[in-house]
């Protein structure tokens, strides 16, 4: 069990990574044209934007990783695990955007 958990959460957070970061860039570059203090109401649209594309594409990750690996033992706990690393990557996301 054990061994087949560190593999669920190497694959998640490998792959999150990659989403997270290529969001996150791409985030960077549609704001960098931006002047924050005349149009901060698009900054935090656009922010607000990214972060629930980053959501939507970690949970759709999570749950194919959860059913490829459906026979593990405690698989609720598994869940928990990668809904808690979901949250970690929007609050990293809030934080360097």
């Amino acid at each position: 069990m054990e061994n087949v958990s560190r593999i669920i959460y190497a694959v998640f957070h490998e792959e999150a990574n990659k989403i997270f970061f290529s969001l996150l860039h791409e985030f960077e570059r549609n704001v960098d044209i931006l002047d924050r203090e005349r149009n901060e109401n698009v900054f935090q649209l656009q922010k607000g934007k990214y972060a629930s594309i980053l959501r939507r594409n970690l949970e759709q990750m999570a749950m194919q990783i959860i059913s490829k690996y459906k026979g593990v033992e405690y698989p609720d706990r598994i869940r928990k695990e990668l809904t808690e690393g979901v949250s970690y990557y929007i609050k990293e996301f809030s934080r360097k955007a």
